[in-house]
């Protein structure tokens, strides 16, 4: 559960917790009220309690959509891995090819995990359009094993490998092919 949902879920705890008591307090003093042969309507006001109540309300609602307006922006551009497909055999070298939607975000920088557990960048992408393709090398020439693929929309191009793997405006899912 991210930040902003643990926001959601507290505001609205304390909003159910609030609204007990203060249903509470209304009653209490309704029957107060009555018993006194007052009119219920001369007497009534608002507890400090119905304004943490509505405060507790506004707060959940707020914390219950921040994720999905954080994330509505990110959703705009999609990528995908169309070749090589999940659990395929590579060779030493090979065309990368894939597809970002909306046509146009050519700022798309693929990425291979090597044994080293360190992530390559590859030579930047040939766009026709919303198709890409990249010529990518798998490790060594006699390395064998586990490869994994991955294409990032970055705002800027890496050139160095990383550890971790970078984080963009949008990221593909990560393919893992194999080379015997």
């Amino acid at each position: 559960m991210d930040h902003w949902a643990k926001l959601g879920t507290l505001s609205t705890f304390g909003l159910f917790i609030v609204g007990v008591i203060n249903l509470f307090l209304v009653q209490r003093q309704q029957s107060s009220v009555a018993a006194q042969g007052v009119s219920a309507k001369s007497s009534m006001h608002v507890y400090p309690l119905t304004w943490i109540f509505i405060g507790c309300l506004t707060l959940a609602g707020i914390f219950n959509a921040l994720p999905a307006l954080m994330a509505w922006g990110k959703r705009s551009t999609r990528i995908e891995i169309l070749a090589p497909l999940q659990n395929t055999d590579v060779p030493y070298k090979r065309n990368v090819i894939g597809c970002v939607r909306p046509a146009g975000s050519q700022q798309i920088e693929v990425f291979i995990l090597s044994h080293d557990e360190k992530w390559y960048p590859q030579r930047e992408p040939e766009f026709d359009g919303a198709v890409w393709s990249v010529d990518c090398q798998f490790g060594q020439q006699s390395a064998r094993g586990p490869y994994k693929i991955a294409a990032i929309l970055l705002d800027h191009r890496i050139n160095e490998p990383v550890s971790i793997l970078p984080s963009g405006r949008a990221k593909s899912a990560i393919i893992t092919a194999f080379r015997k």
